[in-house]
């Protein structure tokens, strides 16, 4: 799981820095006729809020793989990127995480509503079970 946020954060931090590395990012979505154009956001300090880089990571990984990939490789952040893209531990935990992440996430919503009686929230608890 550390690697996983590990990968999160310093993704965000990379692109978060420089705005001209944002615009190639967002050129090589557009050349690569991807629709999400948006980068990566922040970890917030509660663990269900990587639910949305998770995504993003996922969704964009072969335009970041390039973009590490045209990037200077001498740069120490950029080669730590790209080792941390290509090991499939991390990539697999996330694309395995993604699931689960999504029925909290839902979990969460769902016991937020008011109009809910205790057996809806039990089947939806018993469904996230099944995830873990």
């Amino acid at each position: 799981m550390k690697n996983i946020k590990d990968v999160l954060q310093s993704l965000y931090v990379y692109f978060f820095h420089s705005l001209k590395k944002t615009q190639k990012f967002v050129d090589l979505v557009d050349i690569m006729e991807i629709r999400g154009k948006q980068i990566l956001k922040n970890i917030k300090t509660h663990w269900i809020s990587i639910l949305l880089p998770t995504k993003k990571v996922l969704f964009e990984y072969c335009v970041l793989v390039l973009k590490m990939h045209k990037d200077d490789g001498s740069n120490i952040q950029v080669a730590h990127n790209s080792k941390l893209l290509c090991d499939s531990g991390v990539m697999m935990g996330l694309s395995c995480i993604m699931p689960m992440l999504e029925r909290f996430n839902d979990l969460i919503k769902f016991s937020k509503s008011w109009s809910r009686f205790v057996y809806d929230f039990i089947v939806v608890v018993k469904l996230c079970q099944t995830y873990i």
